[in-house]
Parts: C-alpha cells; sequence; structure tokens
C-alpha cells in the first residue's frame, strides 16, 4: 500500500445515508483511532474503548438514532483500513454484538502496511483526519471534535484546507440579515468589516445543504456554534426553542432570555428559512426536546 492507494481506500469509506441522515460513526471511531495513534497506541480494545465511543456518537452524532459503537468496530473493517483479532462467526456471520465483543476481548487497528506509512509521513495523520471531518462536519465543530477525541493538528493545516464554498453564500448572508446575528442582534464591527459573523448552514453542507440563503442564518460565532452542537433549533414559526439538555453558567444569557422569541428575519420574504431546511436541523442536529 502506498499514499496514493490510502488516500483512495479512506476518500471510499462506506457511511450509510439516505435522503440526507447522518451517519458519521465510523468518521469518528477513525479520528479517535487516529489520536490513539499519535498518543502511541497502536491496537484499541472494544471494551476499553466503548463508553467513551458512545459518548462521541451522542455528543457529535444525530439525535435519538446512534447506533451503539459495536457495528462501526465491526464493520470498518469491510473498507480495508482496519482489522479486526479474531471473532467467531455463526452460520458464517459475523457476532458483533457488544457484549460477545467484550467477552472475546476483541480488538481493532489499522492494518501493518498503514502503519508503516504512518511512520514514514507523519503528515498523512493531519491529512486523513482533515477529509473526514471536511466530509461529515461543518467547520463550527471541528476543533471542538478534535479536542473531544484528543487529536492534536496544527490549527494552520485546518485552515488551509478549508473546503471552498459558493463565495457569494456569506456575503448573501449577511446582507439578507442586516449584518447583525439572527438570535441576538449581535453586530459587532472594526471599521466597516463584521466581527465574529458568520453565514450558518440550517441543513448541513456535508448533508448536501444548499449554499442558498433559505437556508442559512446569519449568527455570531457563538450561536453558530451552539446552533451546529443543536443546543437549540428554529421551529417553524421561526421562533427560537432552546434543547432541555443544556445547562451549566451562560445558559440564561445566551439561550434562555432569546426562548421562544422570533428570530430576526432576512429583509427579503424569499431569504426566510425553509421549513425543509429547518425539519433536517429537527431530524439531525437538535438535542432532545424544546424547554416550556
Amino acid at each position: 500500500m502506498d499514499r496514493k492507494e490510502l488516500e483512495s481506500r479512506w476518500a471510499k469509506i462506506k457511511s450509510w445515508k439516505a435522503k440526507g441522515k447522518r451517519a458519521p460513526h465510523k468518521p469518528l471511531l477513525l479520528l479517535y483511532a487516529l489520536a490513539a495513534w499519535q498518543q502511541g497506541r497502536t491496537k484499541l480494545q472494544y471494551a476499553e474503548e466503548e463508553a467513551k465511543l458512545k459518548d462521541y456518537f451522542r455528543e457529535f452524532g444525530p439525535p435519538n438514532s446512534a447506533p451503539g459503537p459495536n457495528y462501526p468496530f465491526v464493520y470498518l473493517s469491510s473498507d480495508k483500513i482496519w482489522e479486526l483479532s479474531e471473532l467467531h462467526r455463526i452460520d458464517g456471520k459475523i457476532n458483533s454484538s457488544p457484549k460477545r465483543l467484550r467477552e472475546e476481548g476483541i480488538s481493532a487497528q489499522f492494518p501493518a502496511e498503514m502503519q508503516a506509512l504512518l511512520r514514514e509521513q507523519p503528515d498523512l495523520v493531519g491529512h486523513l483526519a482533515e477529509q473526514l471531518l471536511q466530509r461529515n462536519f461543518p467547520e463550527s465543530l471541528h476543533q471542538n471534535i478534535l479536542q473531544a477525541v484528543g487529536l492534536e493538528l496544527e490549527p494552520a493545516f485546518l485552515l488551509s484546507k478549508r473546503r471552498k464554498r459558493d463565495p457569494r453564500f456569506r456575503g448573501q448572508i449577511l446582507e439578507a440579515y442586516g449584518y447583525a446575528c439572527a438570535v441576538c442582534g449581535f453586530n459587532l464591527r472594526l471599521g466597516h468589516q463584521p466581527l465574529a459573523l458568520e453565514a450558518a448552514h440550517i441543513k448541513w453542507h456535508q448533508a448536501g445543504g444548499p449554499d442558498r440563503a433559505e437556508n442559512g442564518l446569519a449568527l455570531c460565532s457563538m450561536h453558530h456554534k451552539l446552533f451546529d452542537l443543536g443546543a437549540f433549533r428554529i421551529d417553524d414559526s421561526l421562533r427560537m426553542q432552546v434543547s432541555h439538555k443544556v445547562h451549566g453558567e451562560g445558559l440564561d444569557y445566551y439561550l434562555l432570555r432569546h426562548q421562544a422569541q422570533q428570530i430576526r428575519l432576512p429583509h427579503l420574504k424569499k431569504y426566510r428559512p425553509k421549513e425543509d431546511y429547518l425539519d433536517w436541523h429537527l431530524q439531525e442536529v437538535f438535542q432532545g426536546y424544546s424547554r416550556d
């Protein structure tokens, strides 16, 4: 296996998708495995990693539908970048139940030839991680995910690798919302330059969301990240709904004082968020249920 072949296999990782539904469980497992490699751990024991993987799937996967980590842990081996220790079969089929994986002490690792490449070319870790992040998660969550799994990449590397988007999208969204956050009205500027104000996709670009005004919101960097994490949603009446799962210092200031309030609307009706995209965010991103 050379670098080109590895990158080709990496790009073909099979991740179940249908009608915009998210299934980032293999990517999250691989990011965790790259972090373990970086820390000098070449082999992952299922029983030891199960709880951590469940946490990552709950935090960064779709709400209420995340499979157990046993599925990606086992079936990632079909992508030829992951090797399992011997796993007993029943009637020729793999028994991938969590209990069986624990009892048999099943572990997994990158193939030896891939490990050799990672040793010879240390920059590969960054390139492989960047591919997973760009294909599966919005940029607002990249640092959160890296910190959670313990993977250290140079910030400049990720900035240089950002996927190119329609350059008109940001300008169109910020102008439509009067250069202010649709939730809190934040509109700080340095001269004429807006500060910490971003054009957020409602339906993520990685899930097929288009660079169109009705799929966008002008949000300050704080509310953009909270929106992409599923801490709040915008309902069909364009009112903000806060997740019951959010708690801690800052809850009142950043979220609860805006609860059930209508967002600031774009100056043209045709630019208002489309119901289909809001429904996608509700099903695939929003965590828990709305507070009373």
